[in-house]
């Protein structure tokens, strides 16, 4: 390996090592619920950023790829909910500050990657129809 070679093996396990300590924390920030989860993805940085000392420049960019897909991966994890959420018994609609109410979907929609499509339930249904025939 040349002197240049070796400076950007050097750069890229630098930068490997940067990624695998943001995953880390993520990890640790955002799971903190799923212990078990986020020592898996700490072991798997550590074996990762082990495996990328001992490997040339063409298998240090492949395992740095790895790495930045197990960042992405975490990422999208990170935006779930959690918590106790104020939601009226009657309505459903959620309290976002103590003067402030929203809808269930919105709310939902706003604070996840989720998305809505209605349709009525069985016990619904039978409800409606026999307010309707009235």
């Amino acid at each position: 390996m040349t002197i240049e070679t070796n400076e950007a093996f050097q750069a890229k396990v630098e930068d490997a090592k940067a990624l695998q300590n943001d995953a880390a924390e993520t990890a640790k920030a955002s799971l903190s619920k799923t212990t078990e989860d986020a020592k898996a993805l700490q072991n798997d940085a550590a074996e990762t950023a082990k495996a990328l000392l001992g490997k040339g420049v063409a298998d240090a960019e492949t395992l740095l790829s790895k790495a930045t897909m197990t960042a992405e991966a975490l990422l999208a994890r990170v935006k779930r909910l959690e918590g106790l959420i104020p939601i009226c018994s009657y309505c459903h609609k959620i309290r976002v500050d103590q003067s402030s109410w929203q809808q269930l979907e919105q709310y939902l929609t706003e604070h996840s990657d989720a998305s809505f499509s209605h349709g009525i339930c069985p016990q619904c249904l039978e409800k409606q129809e026999k307010i309707i025939s009235k």
